[in-house]
């Protein structure tokens, strides 16, 4: 998800970032909620959200559905 939102989103390459410019993304914090399994088969919507930028990280919250069911929430800090 992460990968496919520099890709399409920032239009940078994050494969190329990492193995070319070796230059990396840390993640400083993760919050995650399980609201609901999800089975083979499922057809899952991902959902990214910019919460919050500050000076030197930002802030993205993840939402995972299936259908109308929220199956995970997520946020992730990245210094």
């Amino acid at each position: 998800m992460i990968e496919d939102w520099f890709t399409r989103g920032l239009g940078v390459s994050f494969v190329n970032q990492v193995m070319k410019d070796r230059v990396s993304t840390p993640i400083g914090r993760v919050e995650c909620d399980f609201a609901a399994p999800s089975r083979i088969g499922d057809v899952l919507r991902f959902r990214l959200a910019v919460e919050r930028i500050g000076v030197s990280s930002i802030k993205l919250r993840f939402e995972v559905r299936h259908g109308e069911e929220v199956r995970v929430r997520a946020a992730l800090t990245f210094p």
